[in-house]
């Protein structure tokens, strides 16, 4: 009985197995067509404000060893502003304060201003008063204005770089005068930006959806009775809930490789110079730049001369500009889906943002961040209204899963 019920069983399943060689392919084996469709959170096509901002505060050293420094910044403020205000797109705020000095200037004394306020605009052809002393002459730019409040430039004020140029020359006070003895150029900046400016003299001033500029201008080391270089770089990121790109910081001063003239307390016991290592350590702790005063470098030709730098002081303003203006306009994307790379469409209102190449500067994708970073020198005109609109067809996941989709080359 058994080798019968062996033997049957055998045959019968011999007949199955040849019979389900010989059937069509089961459809549960047959990979389903391919449909890609975008995210139920919008991930592939989605819109984001665009309305580049930029609040930029000049703390100027008005000490009586910088009137040929003021000079020189406001002859070639036009190549530093041409770089970002020649894009129609960006909205700008500039502001200038002077340095302080707590132990000299206080309530009552002479020549007194409140540290961190704005200093009021000047405009072209406006004469400031100078008083002249035994060996300086103090010139100030604040009785010679005829508007005595605190103010700002915009792309809306007449004349805006003319005024900008004149009110840039602060004027110097001399020691008789009550002018600065040790310098503070960290506490002026974040007093500027402290909440009781904010909502008082310089009310307007700061935005706080705009980058945050800060440029240093002094021949002298930041006095060290104020706040560190790290404690105002920390106050600058938390104003911005700590977004390191929204905040950046330059300096125009003291430079380790050139030969400039240097305020009195940067002198050595034996006459030499010394470097204001507070100033560079603030400008690297937001990714800075810090420009000479002067061109005359250290370096010395086969005569004994020093050497000029060859690269004009205008251009290297102009450089500061440029680096503004890509912080400004530059943006990051952070998208929700992997998306198909040909498929990307990125515009600006009627506008069509192409991809980076070396003919003209556009978007270009983060494949380790998932992001688009949108080129901080891409050309755009205004378009009131406009947003940014950012469309492309994600990558199917169960592709991404099992291979088939293909990374390009």
């Amino acid at each position: 009985m058994n080798t019968k019920f062996f033997s049957t069983t055998t045959l019968v399943l011999a007949a199955f197995a040849l019979s389900a060689a010989c059937s069509p392919a089961s459809p549960k084996l047959t990979a389903p067509p391919e449909v890609i469709t975008p995210d139920d959170d919008n991930g592939g096509d989605f819109k984001i404000d665009f309305n580049p901002r930029v609040d930029i505060l000049f703390v100027i050293d008005n000490s009586a060893s910088m009137v040929d420094d003021q000079e020189r910044l406001s002859k070639n403020i036009d190549r530093f502003v041409d770089a970002f205000a020649k894009n129609n797109l960006i909205d700008y705020h500039i502001g200038v304060v002077s340095v302080s000095d707590r132990i000299r200037q206080k309530p009552g004394s002479p020549n007194y201003y409140p540290p961190g306020q704005l200093r009021p605009l000047k405009t072209p052809g406006q004469p400031s008063v100078a008083k002249k002393n035994a060996n300086c002459t103090s010139t100030d730019a604040i009785v010679g204005a005829q508007d005595p409040q605190p103010g700002f430039i915009t792309r809306e004020t007449p004349d805006g770089l003319g005024v900008l140029r004149e009110s840039l020359k602060i004027g110097v006070q001399c020691l008789e005068d009550g002018g600065p003895e040790y310098e503070e150029l960290f506490a002026p900046a974040a007093a500027a930006l402290s909440p009781e400016m904010r909502e008082g003299a310089n009310k307007g001033f700061y935005r706080e959806d705009a980058h945050l500029v800060v440029i240093l201008v002094s021949d002298a080391s930041p006095s060290n009775l104020e706040i560190t270089p790290g404690e105002l770089a920390l106050d600058l990121r938390r104003l911005k809930d700590f977004n390191a790109g929204k905040v950046s910081t330059h300096a125009i001063g003291i430079h380790a490789d050139y030969v400039c003239p240097v305020d009195p307390s940067l002198k050595g016991p034996d006459g030499s110079t010394l470097f204001p290592e507070r100033v560079q350590q603030f400008v690297s702790e937001t990714g800075g730049k810090l420009l000479s005063l002067c061109p005359v470098l250290k370096q010395k030709d086969a005569n004994g001369r020093h050497k000029i730098d060859s690269i004009p002081w205008g251009d290297k303003l102009a450089d500061i500009g440029k680096d503004i203006r890509r912080r400004t306009l530059g943006r990051e994307i952070r998208l929700k889906s992997i998306p198909e790379f040909k498929s990307i469409s990125v515009t600006y209102g009627s506008q069509t943002i192409p991809p980076d190449s070396a003919e003209k500067r556009g978007w270009r994708y983060n494949e380790k961040t998932n992001a688009l970073i949108i080129d901080g020198d891409v050309a755009l005109q205004p378009e009131p209204g406009a947003e940014i609109n950012v469309r492309f067809t994600p990558v199917n996941l169960y592709n991404l899963r099992n291979g088939r989709a293909q990374r390009m080359e």
